[in-house]
Parts: structure tokens; sequence; C-alpha cells
């Protein structure tokens, strides 16, 4: 098979030796170049064949990605088919083609835009036989995956409770590579008895997901991986394809995503990444920051360009947060300065209690709509989600309106994955969690428990899928099933007939969720704000087509369920001014007019399973920075006295990283503040009262009786003590 036939390879971009020097391109007038500062200039035009370009917050990274793209494209005479840019989020990938499209204009061919998973899913569905994958497969999502596992461990000990868990070791280990046959095979030579449950469960999950022709996220790029180290002419193919590489975000990779951009990179191509490692907030999902910080040694000769004229915040804003993340030592040293000119302090705000800090943050966000900022200029941001429930129930009582960002995505609600799962199974017969779902969430189809049971059985008794089951009740086997459960297996059968038919015959997409809809009776007892959904799924279908002539359901498919495994990305953009509330992590790569970073006591931010670990207090602290440098006018900054916190009501210091960014005055005391009678909590001993207190400064030294018996003494420097 020559590479061109299953690549649409092209000749590799040619990345030029020789371009006018950087002192040249200043004086000279180009409209790529005009409205560019010195440091974007230099990023744009850069040379060479590899480039990091550290770009902080506000800086404009997406200008610099894009003008680099055109300026290969038009000064450097690149094919624009040979350009691949990959960003995290379908939302950044949608403004970057929306940008290309604007100052490419006319130019013909395109670069390939999207993120890892969908470039990923483009590799796969191009080379589904190498991997032995079904032409048809599907990409179960978070639920479809949760549904899967609860299934498995439904036949263990385990429960079906650990299944969220147990689906987060699996999606680590793949993010790192390690597929279900190489765990199984590590865990039998270290000879760990917990390790060789999960590897079990890992084959059994997998073995699963290939009985039903489906791949779940981490599958996407594990395949892909694979594919491209295991069929080096298919490598070297899109080695070819892709001469010109870009990468957005470059600072949340994990080792999966980063193994794919070496891989086609190659000897030959060029690599631009444009990263933060001061935006590092993901290491829990296992980015890692080493990625960034080596760049040049993993790629060598390569160049680095620093953004450091910030266009989003004001002087104060900036000083703050660059007072604050200085405090890193596992980051490349850089400046940030604000470009705008003096605006206000940031301003804090300390409340009695966690309500009264609800309705502080309410008082404030008031005056500002009074005096003009519109409400969607306006974000809550706090750092677990049991927070918003008392500035959602302040917002409500002053009549302010507001949304949560980070619920329920609009393809991950209920009505809306009834009906897709039925598309589904019209692609996939296979596809056994999709019939499940159906005969438990479509009121003309459900069965009953014990009957789904049968139906099992009859599958394994008879060696076939779920479809071969239902076929054989309903032809022969219905002496094994209530007359009612036989007549909606008949009536399934019949409606699946008809919309199988409907595939087959390409019929539209919107004809064909209209149909599902239809001969299902899905909307006859459902409320009218689902029902609304179910109409808005039939726009997006249509939407979808006029975007993609001849596209069919299969990808339309895959498309919702990429876009379902980024529900924050999509809730982003509710309609209507409103103030946003979310969690902190939800916030990057969003800007607005005043900004409100609550909860900000120690054990809540830096959370309290971070604050004693060097690694994770630094990913606090920079996650502290993404949050303040949100903020483009105001940013408030709150914190209560005492606060209810899982389940007990406990008094609060302020969080270090107040002090640290200069907003409070003073160094931050590490040691508690500890009082004969103050009331404590030691993570061994529980509660208790301190009865005598002796020493000073660094030899203070209390005396503790506890609730549950005895009396110790303490060095308070080193005991891990809260005062209560």
């Amino acid at each position: 098979m020559k590479p061109s036939s299953f690549c649409g390879a092209v000749t590799r971009g040619r990345v030029l030796d020789k371009q006018p020097g950087f002192e040249i391109l200043k004086t000279m007038s180009d409209p790529i170049l005009d409205t560019l500062n010195i440091a974007q200039r230099e990023a744009v035009t850069y040379a060479g064949r590899h480039l990091l370009v550290f770009a902080g917050p506000g800086t404009g990274k997406t200008r610099v990605i894009t003008h680099r793209v055109v300026y290969l494209i038009k000064r450097q005479g690149i094919d624009p088919e040979t350009i691949l840019a990959i960003t995290f989020t379908n939302k950044a990938a949608s403004e970057m083609k929306g940008r290309l499209s604007v100052l490419l204009g006319d130019v013909p061919g395109h670069p390939w835009v999207g993120t890892f998973h969908a470039f990923a899913h483009w590799l796969l569905r191009r080379h589904s036989k190498d991997l032995k994958l079904p032409e048809g497969f599907v990409i179960y999502d978070a639920d479809d995956q949760k549904a899967l596992m609860r299934e498995i461990l439904a036949e263990t000990e385990i429960g079906a409770s650990k299944a969220g868990v147990l689906l987060d070791i699996i999606q680590r280990l793949k993010d790192d590579l390690m597929d279900a046959q190489s765990y199984s095979i590590h865990t039998d030579v270290a000879s760990d008895p917990h390790r060789s449950q999960i590897a079990k469960i890992y084959l059994t999950y997998q073995q699963a997901l290939i009985n039903r022709g489906a791949v779940d996220f981490g599958d996407l790029l594990l395949y892909a991986n694979h594919l491209l180290r295991d069929f080096p002419p298919i490598l070297r193919c899109y080695q070819e394809r892709f001469g010109s590489i870009f990468v957005d975000e470059y600072q949340d990779v994990n080792r999966s995503q980063y193994a794919l951009v070496k891989l086609l990179v190659g000897a030959e191509g060029s690599l631009t990444c444009v990263a933060d490692d001061d935006q590092v907030i993901y290491e829990w999902r296992n980015a890692n920051p080493r990625y960034t910080l080596d760049f040049d040694k993993e790629f060598k000769g390569a160049g680095a360009v620093v953004l450091k004229e910030n266009y989003r915040s004001t002087p104060e804003v900036i000083k703050a947060a660059v007072q604050l993340i200085r405090r890193n030592e596992v980051r490349k040293d850089k400046e940030l300065a604000a470009t705008r000119p003096a605006g206000v302090q940031p301003q804090v705000l300390t409340a009695e209690e966690e309500t009264e800090e609800a309705r502080l943050v309410a008082r404030r966000i008031k005056e500002l709509l009074t005096d003009g900022v519109n409400p969607r200029e306006v974000a809550v941001f706090y750092r677990i989600n049991a927070q918003s429930r008392n500035f959602e129930i302040e917002l409500r009582s002053q009549g302010i309106p507001y949304k949560l960002i980070g619920a329920v995505g609009f393809y991950a609600r209920r009505e809306i994955k009834d009906i897709l799962s039925f598309a589904r199974v019209a692609v996939n017969p296979k596809d056994e969690v999709g019939f499940l779902r159906i005969l438990t969430n479509f009121s003309v189809f459900s069965l009953t428990r014990d009957a789904i049971g049968r139906l099992k059985e009859i599958a394994r008794r008879e060696n076939t899928d779920l479809l071969g089951a239902l076929k054989s009740a309903g032809a022969a086997r219905s002496f094994e099933f209530s007359q009612k459960a036989a007549k909606k297996i008949s009536r399934f059968l019949e409606t699946y007939g008809i919309l199988r038919a409907r595939v087959s015959a390409a019929h539209s997409i919107a004809r064909v969720i209209e149909g599902i809809v239809a001969d299902s009776d899905y909307l006859k007892d459902l409320e009218e704000e689902r029902a609304w959904n179910i109409q808005e799924l039939i726009r997006a279908t249509e939407e979808y087509e006029k975007q993609n002539p001849g596209a069919g359901l299969l990808e339309f498919l895959s498309h919702t369920s990429l876009l379902a495994s980024a529900g924050a990305d999509n809730n982003r953009q509710a309609e209507g001014d409103r103030v946003s509330l979310m969690t902190v992590h939800l916030a990057k790569g969003l800007e607005f007019a005043a900004v409100f970073l609550t909860g900000l006591e120690e054990s809540l931010f830096p959370f309290k399973v971070s604050r004693d670990n060097p690694q994770d207090l630094e990913e606090e602290r920079r996650l502290f920075y993404v949050g303040m440098t949100r903020a483009k006018d105001y940013l408030f900054l709150t914190r209560a006295e005492r606060r209810a916190l899982f389940g007990a009501e406990t008094h609060r210091r302020p969080s270090r990283f107040l002090y640290e960014a200069g907003v409070l005055a003073g160094e931050w005391d590490f040691r508690p503040t500890l009082k004969r009678g103050a009331r404590v909590k030691h993570p061994l001993y529980g509660e208790g009262r301190v009865v005598a207190v002796s020493g000073g400064d660094d030899d203070t030294k209390v005396t503790v009786t506890f609730m549950g018996g005895g009396t110790r003494k303490f060095l308070v420097k080193m005991a891990p003590l809260e005062v209560l």
C-alpha cells in the first residue's frame, strides 16, 4: 500500500533555512505582522525547526499561533494541507479555525485543526482495519463507561460504587500508554494483590469494549500511538503529510499526547508549541510540566520566545499574581508586565462565616451591576463545588441572574443520551450498553431487571450478542417472558428494523433522529423543558449536516461523543447575561471584568490534601494564579473566619497565598495560634483541648487532652494540629 493511498499524503512543507533578518522585519510593513508586538513578531517569523513560545496569561497566544500559521503559508510558501494544529478544547479549536479562515481568505486548502482526541479519532477511522477495530466503532463517553464498568463489577465482590475510581485508574494507565495486557504482565511480576485485581478488571473492561465494538477516550490516544509506533509505513506517511505541527497549551500534555507529537514530528518535522508552565493545573490528570521545561532537551536546537506583555489585566492585578507565582521553584523565571493603565488594587473581603461571605459577594456584584458592568463580565470562582450553594442562594435572593458552569452539558443530558443511544445501535449492533439503555429508559420498550437477565442468559447460551438474544426472544422464546415483555420486545424489534432501514437508505441525520423520537413515543411523558432539548438536538443535527456536507450518522455520533467529553467546555457557551459560578479549574482560558476568588483559607485553598506536599502545593499556587489572572479590572479575594466544611464548622486561617501575593500584610505563619482552652483536631487522635502552652517561637509546645482519652505534648511547628 502506498502512503498516499491511505493518508492523503502531500509533499512535506519546507521550512526555509533563510528569510529576512528580524531587524529588517521590524521595519517592514506586512499585514500579517503589523498588529503584533516585538516578541509576537519574533515568534511568528522564527526560522528554526522547533519553537517554544512561553505565553503568559493575556499575552495573545492564539494570535501568535494563527499568525505564524498564516505567515508560513503566505510568506514561506508552506502548503496549508501540511500543517497540523492541535488544541485541548473544542472551543479553542473552533476559535482557531475561525481566525485562520479570516486571515487566510481564499487561499486554497486548509490546515488540520482540532483537539488531540479529535485527531486521534480521525486517524483511527482511517486505519480501523490495521488496528482490528470494527469500521463502525463507537466512542463511549463517561456515562457509557460507568454503565459498562458497573455491569462488570456486578459480577465481582468489589461493588458498582467503585466504578468511577477504577475508571480513573484505567484512564491514567492509558494516558501513560499502559494497555491492559502490559499492565497485567507488570502486576504479575510485582506480585501485588491489589494491582492484580485492578489488572483483571482492566482486562475484562477492555475485552468488553472490544466485544461491543467500542472505544473510550483513553483508547483514542492509546490506539493512535500504537498505530504510528507499530506501522512504520503509516508513520512515515503522516510525517510526510504534516511537516509543520502546532500544539496549543503544551504545558498540559500527558505522556500519550507527548508521545503522539514526538512520533509525528520525527527527525525532519517542525514543531511550534505555546505553553505557560505557570498555568499547569492538571497534573492530577497526568499533565506533566517537565515536557515544557525540558523542551529544548527533547527537541534539539529549539528556540524560545517569551511573551510578557499582558493586555488583559490592570498592573495591580498582574503585580500581585507575579509576586505569588514567583514562590514556585519548578518554573522558568520570566516576566509578565501589564500594558493597561493603572486601576484599582485587589480587595480582600473577610466575613465572619461562609453565608456572610456569600452575602458580601452578592452585595459587591450588585454594586458592579449598578455601575454598568454586564453580568456576563462577572465571575465567582471556588475551589470545590460544595462551595457553590451559598452563592446560588444569595444571588437568587438578590435577583442577580447567574449560571452554573460545569453542570450537566447538553450531550450528557439524559434525554439526549437516550435518543443518541438508539441512533448508535443502528450503526453498531454490538453496542450492548446502548441496547440496555433503551430497554431501561424508553417506557414503550422497558423491561424488568429479571427480563433483561433472561435476555443476557439467552445471549450466553446461544453465544450471541444482545440483539441476537432479542431476535431469539421475539421469534421463538416468547414463552420465557411475560406477555407484556414479549409485546415490548416485538415492538422494539419492529422499530429497530425501521430505523436500520432509514440509516441504510441514507436518510438525513435529522430525519433519522425525528423517526426515533416519533416511533418510540419518547415525548409522550417527557417534561416540557426536556422536550425542548430534543427539539434542540434535531436542530443541532440540521446545523451539523449544513456544516459537514456528506457526513452521515456515524460521523455525527462521533462528533457528539467528542463534545460530551468536554462538558464544561460546552457549558461555557451558555446564553444570556448572567454571572458565572464555577470552580477555578474551569476558569482557565476565560476572562472577566470582575472576578471573585472565594474561600481563601488554609485547607480549602490551598486544598487540605495539597498543602503539605511541595509538588501539590505548587500546583495549588498555579491554580490560584490562574484564578487571579482571569480578572481584567476588579479582583476580589474573599474568605471566612468560620466555615462549615466536610460536616464540621471550624475556625479558618487566611490562605498563605494572600500573604504571598502581597494583598495581606506580613508573612504567613504556618504555626496555628494556640492558647489554653483552644479546641484542636489531630488526624490520628481526633478532637481535643489545649490544657497547657510552654516555650515560645519555634520552640512553642502545647499539651492536649483528647476526647477519646489520653493527654499528649506536641511541638507546635511540627504538629499537624488544626484549630477548631
